[in-house]
């Protein structure tokens, strides 16, 4: 059984939540997704919604997963996460504190 994952794009509420164990969440319409994202996805992929494939497709690569059912949703075209571009295959993520760049291989997905 592989890991997978799920990522949307959008805004979210934050927040510390509780009255004797606090906690910092995130909640709202973006984190719903990402979590259908991830509920539909199939093992060993990152599944996106068309929104992150729109800001990825510069950097990363993605392919056409196609249209699915998402629960709460309706349907939706999704994207499988396969890589990154030639370009910036050697290029350190400069969002990500040094040492700390995402590493990740990623399965085949259909």
């Amino acid at each position: 059984m592989g890991l997978g994952g799920g990522i949307d794009t959008g805004p979210v509420e934050a927040g510390v939540i509780g009255t004797a164990k606090f906690s910092y969440d995130l909640w709202g319409d973006t984190v719903n997704t990402a979590s259908r994202m991830e509920s539909h996805g199939i093992p060993g992929c990152i599944q996106v919604t068309e929104r992150t494939r729109d800001l990825l497709r510069e950097r990363y690569l993605v392919r056409e997963r196609g249209r699915i059912q998402i629960k709460g949703k309706g349907t939706m075209t999704t994207y499988f996460l396969s890589g990154r571009t030639r370009h910036h295959d050697h290029m350190p993520d400069l969002t990500a504190p040094i040492g700390l760049e995402p590493k990740f291989r990623v399965g085949r997905c259909l």
